[in-house]
């Protein structure tokens, strides 16, 4: 029997708290519970939150690995022959290499924001990357209240980037 392909999803946003981190732990450990796994974890920004959250568990699923960037996809090999399913790759709020890297080794870029003016203003340039990348992506609108103008007009200014999660409150 052959095995399936692993897919890559990327996790960013150039604002900080955004809840990139959040939305990579709730997507692993939900994958790994529905059966989507084994799951692997990258954690490249360097506040470390994914990797300290993971540290105080004492589940061992989802995985977590460090990866080398200089030979990310030789690494991502090496997980799909060892049977990984998913990795879910965390980023800082910004756009440099480090993220333009993990963008072009992706299957899928989730683009989580909050309904600030503050966030929607920073998806042109990350939108940007991800389209000059011939990324596929999709926003989670996140930690914004339901029914009310400001997340009515959040979710309206990301979807005209993209695809917003139809399984969000606002959406």
């Amino acid at each position: 029997m052959g095995q399936t392909r692993m897919d890559i999803i990327t996790l960013g946003q150039q604002k900080g708290g955004s809840t990139k981190t959040t939305c990579c732990l709730n997507l692993a450990v939900e994958a790994e519970r529905v059966g989507d796994g084994p799951v692997v974890l990258v954690d490249l920004d360097p506040q470390g939150s994914l990797s300290k959250w993971w540290n105080r568990r004492e589940a061992t699923t989802p995985g977590l690995v460090e990866v080398d960037l200089d030979s990310l996809s030789e690494q991502f090999a090496t997980l799909e022959k060892a049977g990984t399913k998913l990795v879910i790759v965390d980023t800082p709020g910004t756009i440099n290499s480090l993220v333009r890297k993990a963008i072009q080794a992706s299957d899928l870029v989730v683009i989580p924001s909050r309904a600030s003016i503050f966030d929607v203003e920073t998806l042109y340039a990350f939108c940007d990357l991800v389209d000059g990348e011939q990324k596929p992506m999709v926003f989670v609108p996140s930690a914004i209240k339901p029914r009310t103008r400001i997340g009515v007009d959040a979710v309206r200014n990301m979807s005209s980037f993209g695809v917003v999660d139809p399984r969000s409150p606002t959406a």
